[in-house]
């Protein structure tokens, strides 16, 4: 949220000089940080995306402006009957005590006591170079970008990528069918969702099936 010597709004003032974007985003499994900036850019873009990963100021008051975001996007998905039908059958169809029987966007329960020594802590011991991933697509040449990574995340540092849980078996899959409704009384529309068993990771035919489903 904010980084370096760099407010958040300083932060995303600089991005938008460069007409460059940044997302973060946290799955299940892995979080991810894009950057999409102009060639001609690239450099100054990347320095800003490095010293976001490396260098997080961990700013109270944005921590706190953050965690009541936050809060209020779970009360909306109470609302929103994709989300509902979503957390429901997860939870419904891995059990309780699942890894991923829980949303990756967090409980309310958990996120009302979620303090900034959490998030430091946190961040601390999962995020680092080992376990990390570099992609870059573009017509950047090789050469620059291998000088512009010595120059930036050639130089992080600790480890990161903490062993995560062991996570239980896949569940069984069901000899019936099971259906679940959830009632809300004045809601605006109807979602239907059906959940069963994919494809193990294993399985030679895992990503060609990933494509199927794209299309």
């Amino acid at each position: 949220e904010v980084a370096g010597a760099l407010s958040a709004e300083e932060f995303q003032e600089a991005l938008d000089r460069m007409g460059s974007g940044l997302e973060v985003s946290v799955g299940p499994e892995a979080s991810s940080l894009r950057l999409s900036t102009l060639t001609r850019n690239a450099a100054a873009s990347f320095r800003l995306m490095d010293l976001a990963l490396r260098s997080p100021r961990f700013d109270p008051d944005a921590f706190a402006r953050v965690k009541r975001l936050r809060l209020g996007a779970l009360d909306q998905a109470l609302d929103d009957p994709d989300a509902v039908v979503r957390r429901t059958g997860m939870q419904a169809f891995f059990g309780p005590g699942h890894p991923y029987a829980r949303p990756a966007d967090g409980l309310k329960a958990d996120v009302e006591t979620l303090s900034l020594q959490d998030a430091k802590g946190f961040w601390k011991e999962r995020y680092g170079p080992r376990g990390s991933t570099l992609l870059v697509a573009g017509d950047l040449p090789a050469a620059d970008l291998d000088r512009l990574l010595a120059e930036t995340l050639g130089l992080w540092e600790g480890r990161g990528a903490k062993a995560p849980s062991p996570i239980g078996p896949a569940p069984a899959r069901p000899a019936g069918r099971r259906l679940l409704l959830v009632d809300r009384p004045g809601a605006p529309q109807t979602s239907v969702c059906f959940f069963w068993g994919g494809p193990r990771r294993q399985d030679p035919d895992r990503a060609a099936l990933r494509v199927l489903n794209t299309v």
